[in-house]
Order: structure tokens, then sequence, then C-alpha cells
């Protein structure tokens, strides 16, 4: 009878040991995580410039800021008139960081009628990197040419493309 006990013993400390290692190999851990990412987001502003480097009276220049529908405003008309060989302009566009994360300049892309000489342009400046709610501006210089003909237009359009500053 001594030796029943004493396996009944062993037996109920052998099933309470085994239930204490099961309930540490039972642990639990729930992690929940929500991630929401920003949003890249450049515009042109209002106010841009347009000066030309003479005194006379004659000159004039135009800079409008056209909104898209279906983007915030990016692209900018800029008008110069009554130019003349070696006349130089400097146009100042001011941009800023609508969105969420920083940004930093990618590319700048220049398209003009290449056939047509008469003017060379000059990227100034750029700034390239605009925190959240950062302006800054887009420097070009327009010099016409000493061989330009009378009455010529010269027009160009400039793509300036920014990335994600960590890229």
């Amino acid at each position: 009878m001594k030796k029943t006990r004493f396996l009944a013993m062993i037996l109920v400390i052998s099933l309470m040991m085994m239930g204490a290692s099961y309930a540490a190999w039972t642990d639990q851990i729930v992690i929940s995580n929500t991630v929401s990412t920003g949003e890249l987001d450049v515009e042109l502003l209002p106010g841009g410039s347009v000066s030309v480097n003479d005194s006379l009276n004659n000159r004039t220049a135009e800079y409008v800021v056209n909104a898209d529908t279906e983007q915030d405003n990016d692209l900018a008309e800029v008008t110069i008139t009554n130019l003349y060989p070696g006349a130089e302009a400097t146009v100042t566009i001011p941009v800023r960081n609508i969105g969420t994360i920083p940004l930093k300049l990618d590319t700048v892309i220049e398209n003009y009628d290449e056939t047509n000489m008469d003017y060379t342009l000059t990227l100034i400046s750029a700034p390239t990197d605009l925190a959240v709610d950062q302006s800054g501006n887009i420097t070009y210089k327009v010099t016409v040419n000493d061989d330009a003909p009378e009455l010529d237009t010269i027009q160009f359009t400039v793509t300036v493309d920014y990335k994600q500053f960590n890229m």
C-alpha cells in the first residue's frame, strides 16, 4: 500500500509539473501596427519675377502661375517682350513643398526648340532640398544671342522633378 501511495504521489507531482511547463510554452504577445504614408507635392507660387538688364522702359514682362484642374499649381507662364541681341532677363519662380515629407531635387528638364539657337537658357539656382512647407526659388537667365532675328519668339518649358529626401 505504501508503494501505491508513493506511485500516486509521483503521478500527481508529475502532472503538476507538466501543467507548469505547458503554461510556460503557451505565452502569447499581440502586436498591432498602423502605417500611414506621406504625400509628395510641390507647387509653383504666384509672385515670381522677371527682370531685364537694361534701363530702357520699353521692356515688358509678365509672370502667371496657371492652376491645373487635376493638379496643384504646376505651370508658370513667363512672357518677355521687346528684347534685343545681347539682352538678358532673369526669371525667378517661387516653389514650395506642400506635401508631408521632405524633398530633394531629382532632375531639371528644359524643353525648347533646339533648332532655334537665338537665345541661351541658363539655370542659375533651384532649391536642392525642401523641408515640409519650405519655399525656395528656381532662377533662370535668358540671354538673347547676337544673331537673333527681329520679331523672334523665344519659348521654352522647364520641368523640375523632386523626389523623397531619402532616395
